[in-house]
């Protein structure tokens, strides 16, 4: 499970600074992290969520050359 450190976590592959990425394979852990406050799991953005940037692109150019 990928999670942001929240707080400076050490580990065997060396320290992850808040704000960094880590992967813990253990679940129990990643979740462990989590409850504690020390972690946050990383949140994949939906392709519902993004906005359509070239519907709003195309309308920019189309009102620029008028």
């Amino acid at each position: 499970m990928k999670l942001i450190a929240k707080v400076t976590l050490v580990t065997g592959a060396g320290d992850i600074p808040p704000g960094g990425e880590i992967d813990v394979k253990d679940k129990a852990e990643a979740e462990s992290l989590i409850a504690r406050g020390f972690a946050t799991p990383v949140r994949t953005a939906s392709p519902k969520a993004e906005p359509k940037g070239e519907d709003q692109g195309e309308a920019g150019l189309e009102g620029e050359g008028a």
